[in-house]
C-alpha cells in the first residue's frame, strides 16, 4: 500500500516525494471495506488486499475509486480495469517438498499441519502428497488443521501428535501457528524435521528445518508497485510458478549433509520436468486422485 509523501533531502536542501507505506489490520469482516476505502481516500496507490474474503469489498471500493489500482493476493481479482491479482502455484513448490520429505523419511509417514481447510491450503497438501508418492509409493501423509493462523501452541500440539503417530517430517502451512511445528521438531531432535513455508524459515531451528517452501511474494509485490508507479499497471491475473521462480525450495543450508546427493539430483530433475510441463502437480483432491507419479531414472 503506497503513496508518495514529502521528505527533506539534506543534500539537495529541498523536499523530495518519497514512498509511504501503511498497513491496516482487519479484526472483523466489517473492516474490509472500511479499511480499503480509508486507504483509497488517503491516496494510497496501489492497494494490496490479502485473501479471497476481501474480494467483494475490493470490488465495491474499486468502483468508487477508478483511478486507484487494487491488487488481490492469493485469490482471483474482480474483472475491472483497475484490479489485478497475484497468485502462486503453491502445489508446484509443495510437490518438491513432498518428494524431499519422503526421500529423507525413515518411516515414510509424513505430517502436514495447515491453518484452515480452504482451497489455498489444499494446494499445499495435494502437491505435497503427490511429491511424497513420487518418492515412495507407500508414503503416508497425516493432515490436521489448527483452525487459525495464530495459535503456536496448537501447531506444536498437532505436530507432537503426528510425530507420536510415526511421522518424522512435517510440512506446515499455518501462518504463525506453523512455528509450533518447528518448535516440536526442534524438541524432538535428530532425525525429525519440519518444513518451513512462504519465507525462508531454515534459520528458525537450524538443522531441524529440512527446507522451506518459499513464495516470492516480495518480488511480486515489488514489481507490481514499480509497474504502477511507471504507469504500466496490468489488470487481470498474474500467476507465479516454478518456471518464473515464483515458488521453490531453499538451499538446504543446514541439512544438506542429511540429504543423499542422488535425492538432490532427482529434485533438480523433477523441477525441470515441472517447468517444462512434463509433470503437473495436483492442486485439488480430485486431481490428486487422478495423479500418476512420474518415473525417474
Amino acid at each position: 500500500m503506497r503513496r508518495r509523501g514529502p521528505a527533506w533531502n539534506a543534500r539537495k536542501r529541498n523536499w523530495d516525494w518519497m514512498p509511504v507505506l501503511k498497513y491496516l489490520p482487519t479484526a472483523t469482516t466489517a473492516d474490509y471495506e472500511t479499511n480499503l476505502n480509508q486507504l483509497a481516500s488517503a491516496g494510497f496507490n496501489p492497494i494490496f488486499a490479502v485473501g479471497y474474503k476481501l474480494h467483494d469489498a475490493l470490488e465495491n471500493t474499486a468502483k468508487l475509486f477508478p483511478q486507484t489500482k487494487f491488487v488481490l493476493i492469493d485469490a482471483p481479482a474482480p474483472d475491472a480495469p483497475n484490479c489485478s491479482s497475484l497468485s502462486f502455484k503453491e502445489e508446484q513448490g509443495a510437490f518438491l517438498a513432498g518428494y524431499l520429505a519422503a526421500s529423507v523419511s525413515k518411516t515414510k509417514v509424513l505430517g502436514f499441519v495447515g491453518g484452515l481447510d480452504i482451497p489455498l491450503i489444499e494446494k499445499f497438501l495435494t502437491g505435497y502428497t503427490a511429491g511424497a508418492k513420487t518418492a515412495a509409493a507407500n508414503a503416508k501423509v497425516l493432515a490436521t488443521y489448527t483452525g487459525n493462523w495464530e495459535d503456536v501452541n496448537a501447531g506444536k500440539s498437532q505436530a507432537d501428535q503426528q510425530f507420536a503417530s510415526g511421522a518424522d517430517v512435517i510440512f506446515q502451512a499455518a501462518g504463525k501457528s506453523g512455528l509450533g511445528v518447528i518448535n516440536a521438531a526442534k524438541e524432538k531432535g535428530s532425525g525429525y524435521y519440519a518444513i518451513g513455508v512462504d519465507s525462508n524459515q531454515d534459520d528458525v531451528a537450524p538443522g531441524r528445518v529440512l527446507t522451506s517452501m518459499v513464495k516470492r511474494l516480495d518480488v511480486a509485490v515489488y514489481d507490481t508497485i514499480k509497474q504502477t508507479q511507471a504507469g504500466q499497471f496490468q489488470p487481470g491475473p498474474h500467476i507465479f510458478d516454478l518456471k518464473a521462480d515464483g515458488v521453490g525450495l531453499t538451499d538446504f543450508k543446514y541439512t544438506k549433509n542429511d540429504i543423499a546427493p542422488d535425492v538432490i539430483k532427482k529434485l533438480d530433475l523433477l523441477a525441470q520436468m515441472v517447468k517444462a510441463g512434463k509433470v503437473t502437480p495436483p492442486s485439488t483432491p480430485e486431481e490428486l486422485a487422478a495423479f500418476k507419479p512420474p518415473v525417474l531414472p
